[in-house]
């Protein structure tokens, strides 16, 4: 995905303990706090990855933009090169653009920051399309309508918390992707690929979980930065280094209790 790669986890100590909790039918919580764990270079990483905060910085400037009375001209001032007339598929794509654009710059792509993109991208496309649902294609009202409706305090704490679940799971994932299948078969943690599929759609409701901790302050922390004194990128950046920490605590949290 990148030039800074992350790379897999062999023979630590950390890593073999994440193998024998698979093995020993360990719950999904108790696997994922030990992944976050064997994995704690990697959560370094992405406190100070550009690109990581990038994603959100580009959120945060599609919420502001969706504020205003004219949305594509806000997204174009704003970095998100919007094209046509903005729906959820075309803005989506401006995000995936600008996302490029920046990796491109700064010469600093890394599986982090590709996680980041993708998760950006499905939080935009997910929300936005439910609030665009219908049987025919909706107007730049409608579509106005439900962008803005992200730029709420409570739309934009839906809108982190589904990104930051996105990135979690993904980064998990990352890690744990080729160790599972290790587990399937008989007399393995996985009797078949069904149980294998479930376990990974655990591991999504974990992330969810967790990622509840972040949507608690989300929405205040936008609002209030955005008519205190405006957002920064430096803002940004803390916040996102808060958020991951925070969800970092809350997986230990409960991984401990499983």
């Amino acid at each position: 995905m990148g030039h800074q790669r992350l790379g897999r986890l062999p023979n630590s100590k950390p890593w073999l303990e994440v193998v024998a909790l698979l093995a020993d039918g360990a719950p999904c919580a108790t696997v994922a706090d030990a992944v976050m764990e064997a994995a704690e270079d990697g959560m370094q990483l992405a406190r100070t990855d550009r690109g990581v905060s990038e994603a959100v910085w580009l959120l945060v400037q599609m919420a502001i933009a969706a504020k205003g009375d004219d949305f594509t001209d806000g997204l174009r001032s704003r970095g998100i090169p919007i094209v046509g007339d903005p729906d959820p598929f075309v803005v989506a794509a401006a995000i995936h653009v600008a996302m490029d654009r920046h990796f491109n710059t700064t010469r600093e792509r890394s599986d982090l920051g590709e996680m980041a993109h993708l998760a950006a991208v499905q939080a935009v496309l997910t929300l936005s399309s439910d609030g665009c649902s219908g049987l025919f294609r909706p107007n730049s009202r409608e579509v106005h309508k439900a962008f803005r409706s992200l730029a709420k305090e409570k739309g934009f704490s839906t809108l982190i918390h589904v990104f930051f679940s996105r990135w979690t799971q993904k980064f998990l994932t990352y890690h744990l992707g080729r160790e599972l299948s290790n587990h399937v078969g008989v007399n393995q943690r996985f009797g078949d690929p069904a149980a294998h599929d479930g376990f990974v759609g655990e591991l999504g409701v974990q992330c969810g979980q967790a990622a509840l901790i972040v949507k608690q302050f989300a929405g205040e922390w936008f609002g209030k930065n955005l008519h205190k004194t405006g957002i920064t990128r430096e803002q940004a950046t803390g916040f996102t280094v808060h958020a991951m920490d925070k969800i970092r605590a809350e997986l230990r949290v409960r991984g401990g209790r499983s």
